[in-house]
């Protein structure tokens, strides 16, 4: 018994053809992996990147829309991803993320299925990403501070959420604080979602505000009073204090 793409199916009830026992399994089979949303790919899919791979001499963008979901098996480990673009030239070349939870390694790319449902068995709801927090002053420096960072893709829609916990020896820099997503956006997005700070050392009063994305990846905030979010204003980030994000937005 078998999972075997669409092409080997066909060949089975072609006319004249009598089926044998085996090949009915092989059918069941593929049949049971795509009720669970996922379809196996016949094409080899080559590493090209830690977070590319391509298929040659063939334009099969179609089948990879951003936002598609992977499952493949590389370097012996079961690995999931999203798409976040394609391009062919001679081959097509499949760019993905798996966030910091999976990156592909340098050798074969085996038992490849995409997906579009979800959810999908063992598809993660969520991935860890590596976030920056920086400023255009004096850069801040994190050291024993915490900075979370986890995304969720859907189609072309980015849902990223942050949190910023400061420690006793965080630096907190000077000027206006940005965030650098992994994810590149692909409009300016004013005012697309909110965050929420906790002053720790002033009995957990709490600050809320919108964030925005600019065309690169850099996430600001604003006050509710329209000013931006800096060393100073609303508030001065001392240890314990908390700062969350939650942005969506189109890449």
């Amino acid at each position: 018994m078998a999972i075997v793409d669409n092409t080997t199916l066909k060949g089975y009830f072609e006319t004249g053809d009598v089926p044998t026992q085996t090949q009915f399994e092989n059918l069941i089979d593929t049949l049971a992996q795509f009720q669970n949303g996922y379809i196996l790919d016949s094409d080899t899919w080559t590493y090209a990147s830690a977070t590319s791979f391509t298929i040659a001499g063939k334009d099969v963008t179609s089948r990879f829309p951003v936002g598609t979901k992977l499952k493949l098996t590389n370097a012996s480990t079961t690995k999931y991803f999203y798409v976040i673009s394609t391009s062919f030239s001679t081959d097509t070349t499949v760019n993905i993320t798996g966030g910091s939870d999976f990156s592909l390694a340098s050798g074969a790319i085996t038992g490849n299925y995409y997906g579009y449902g979800s959810p999908l068995p063992g598809f993660p709801d969520w991935f860890n990403v590596s976030i920056v927090w920086q400023s255009d002053g004096t850069q801040p420096v994190l050291n024993n501070g915490t900075l979370v960072g986890r995304i969720k893709i859907s189609g072309n829609k980015v849902h990223l959420k942050i949190k910023l916990t400061i420690g006793s020896s965080t630096t907190i820099g000077s000027g206006t604080y940005s965030f650098v997503s992994p994810i590149d956006a692909k409009y300016i997005l004013w005012e697309s979602s909110t965050w929420i700070a906790f002053d720790v050392s002033a009995g957990y009063s709490i600050y809320t505000g919108k964030t925005f994305i600019n065309n690169l990846n850099k996430v600001y905030m604003l006050t509710d009073a329209g000013s931006y979010f800096t060393n100073i204003s609303p508030f001065i980030l001392a240890s314990e204090d908390i700062l969350a994000l939650d942005i969506d937005y189109e890449m």
